[in-house]
């Protein structure tokens, strides 16, 4: 799609985890399905509420990942090159969780779910090595989470555990009511 693409070697340099034990030809077909973006600090990437559905590697740069309410801005996270990052969307299409800004001059290659099915049925391996990558990185991301979400609001804890007329105890109120502050949202997408 774009002639400024790494090499095959390159690429596999950058991305171990996600192309480690494929085939240069499997390589050479994702590479095929990347579109470059060049990005100028202060530009996002993608905002909170966006719907979106494509996974962004990062070639150069740095992205900086939060989550807002109302006036409060929580950074959750920095990406760099050799990550990615839009992995629900790319599994799941819809609204983004957080918004993604470059925090310097960025290069990212952008592979569309129209890609990336269109790429798993020709190049069935490298669809599943990915898959399987993007998945390690979800459980990472989502026990980071988690220890962030305790430190910032370790201070709320309650200090009883009670059971509501409802039947929920006070513990899985705060659980929720912080779930929902960290997602911006009364409803929040679960």
């Amino acid at each position: 799609m774009n002639s400024q693409l790494p090499s095959a070697s390159a690429f596999c340099k950058s991305f171990p985890q996600l192309v480690k034990h494929s085939s240069a030809q499997d390589v050479e077909a994702l590479l095929a399905c990347l579109k470059e973006t060049q990005l100028e600090p202060g530009t996002a990437l993608v905002l909170d509420g966006a719907i979106i559905s494509s996974l962004y590697f990062v070639w150069d740069g740095e992205l900086c990942c939060s989550i807002e309410n109302g006036d409060e801005k929580v950074e959750i996270g920095r990406i760099g090159p050799g990550q990615y990052v839009g992995e629900v969307s790319l599994l799941d299409p819809g609204p983004a969780t957080a918004s993604v800004v470059a925090e310097s001059p960025t290069t990212v290659y952008e592979l569309s779910r129209e890609d990336f099915d269109k790429l798993g049925q020709a190049h069935p391996l490298i669809r599943s090595k990915l898959i399987r990558a993007m998945v390690a990185q979800l459980i990472e991301r989502l026990r980071s989470s988690d220890q962030l979400l305790f430190q910032l609001f370790d201070s709320e804890e309650p200090q009883q555990v009670t059971t509501t007329p409802s039947g929920r105890s006070d513990a899985a109120q705060w659980y929720n009511r912080i779930y929902h502050r960290l997602l911006g949202s009364e409803g929040g997408r679960s």
